[in-house]
């Protein structure tokens, strides 16, 4: 069989996991200044009249062991605050280096060295029907995979 692969013809998500497990992220973000009535990422209206901030939460992947990590817009979008989550439990303050709101994507930096990535890939290369692991840190309760199949593919 081909690398990666097992008898079967499936990937071998029990290695991907343990490979990029350790590079997924919780992201914790607050909302201290928002309009009244905005939803948050969970569709919650924010309470402004009792000076409560909203928080919402989300899952990232650090790409450099310097700390950058990448995540979608929608979860740090509009936030007055972001602590990102490792899965060894330690805390950091983040950054926002950037955001797109056109492909939901956005960068954070975190003050931390020696730390796991994950690899990118160039995604031209993805073919529809290919399996494929999808990881996430949901919650603030622990790394999370489950698998699924390409289903379609932007041109």
């Amino acid at each position: 069989t081909e690398k990666g692969n097992s008898s079967n013809g499936f990937e071998d998500f029990v290695s991907a996991s343990k490979a990029v497990m350790p590079a997924v992220v919780h992201i914790k973000t607050l909302f201290k200044n928002s309009p009244s009535g905005f939803n948050n990422n969970f569709g919650q209206p924010y309470d402004t009249q009792s000076g409560i901030p909203a928080m919402a939460s989300g899952s990232g992947v650090i790409i450099s062991v310097d700390g950058y990590i990448a995540t979608n817009n929608h979860v740090v979008e509009d936030a007055s605050e972001i602590e990102v989550i490792l899965p060894d439990k330690r805390q950091f303050s983040a950054e926002l280096i950037g955001r797109d709101p056109n492909t939901d994507l956005a960068l954070l930096k975190i003050k931390a060295g020696g730390l796991p990535t994950v690899k990118l890939v160039n995604s031209d290369i993805v073919q529809v029907g290919k399996w494929v692991l999808a990881v996430g840190f949901p919650f603030s309760l622990n790394t999370k995979g489950t698998g699924g199949v390409i289903c379609a593919k932007a041109r």
